[in-house]
C-alpha cells in the first residue's frame, strides 16, 4: 500500500516518531540510557 499524504491512520499512530518533538525524542532515550547504566552496574553485584 502506498502512503498517501492524506492517510487517515499516519495521524492516529501513537508511536509514529515523526509526531514527537525532536527534543522530546532525546530526553526519552537519555532517560532510557540512564536506567541502562543503572540496570548494567548494578548487575555486577
Amino acid at each position: 500500500m502506498k502512503h498517501e499524504p492524506n492517510f487517515p491512520y499516519a495521524i492516529a499512530l501513537p508511536d509514529a516518531p515523526l509526531a514527537m518533538p525532536k527534543q522530546q525524542l532525546e530526553r526519552h532515550n537519555s532517560v532510557l540510557a540512564t536506567l541502562r547504566r543503572k540496570f548494567a552496574s548494578l548487575s555486577w553485584f
